[in-house]
């Protein structure tokens, strides 16, 4: 068992993505793990709050100290798929006060506009005790997001990442992950205009003492 996992919920994507609702994120994130033994890989669809409850509640292991939380699926800003956006920072917190988990979760949101409202998302950090969370503020294109999440959680997954990086360090790691992107390109919309990489996305990191807000750090992903 290694000290870090990556935990995939996917809520299957529909027709309207690809034919005969085929589109996963799995096939890249098993291709990550086909050359690298540094994390452990779970994996499972969810279909609404229960089964979201029910996959943490099988694989929030206490044993390890650093989990990357990976949650995709049709996102309206206030849903992804039929699941209120509070529910899901509510339900991760239930669930590791019920197993007793006390280290670290970082978050990804792979949905279209998941990362545009910052105040529930502060809330939501400070509820599920999260050190990060990463997602889309604009109607993302599938596969230029998927990319962007697999080259993440290949450089967050790298061996010799301390459990608990510093904020400086974060950001580091998301900058360099990034850096692999244009940041002119359009990756999707919002209800006004077109939206670049640099302006389609959010960063939001805890300092740790979750009385206070969390650091706002989505300006400096391409400093």
């Amino acid at each position: 068992m290694n000290s870090t996992a990556v935990i995939t919920l996917e809520r299957v994507w529909g027709t309207e993505t690809s034919p005969y609702n085929t589109a996963s994120i799995k096939p890249f994130i098993d291709g990550i793990k086909a050359f690298s033994d540094s994390f452990d890989f779970y994996y499972s669809h969810f279909y609404g709050r229960e089964s979201l409850r029910e996959a943490l509640n099988e694989f929030l292991n206490p044993c390890y100290r650093r989990i990357i939380l990976q949650i995709a699926g049709h996102g309206s800003g206030k849903k992804i798929a039929s699941t209120q956006f509070g529910t899901v920072f509510e339900t991760i917190a239930s669930v590791q006060k019920e197993k007793k988990f006390n280290g670290s979760i970082g978050l990804i949101m792979s949905s279209c506009l998941m990362g545009s409202n910052k105040e529930l998302i502060s809330q939501g950090i400070r509820q599920a005790r999260l050190q990060w969370f990463f997602g889309y503020n604009c109607a993302s294109l599938w596969m230029e997001s998927t990319l962007i999440d697999t080259f993440l959680l290949y450089l967050l997954t790298k061996k010799g990442i301390h459990v608990q990086p510093t904020q400086d360090y974060l950001i580091k790691c998301f900058q360099d992950a990034l850096a692999l992107f244009d940041k002119n390109y359009l990756i999707g919309s919002d209800e006004i205009s077109e939206k670049s990489i640099r302006e389609g996305l959010t960063l939001m990191i805890s300092d740790g003492d979750f009385r206070r807000k969390p650091f706002d750090a989505s300006s400096l992903l391409f400093s």
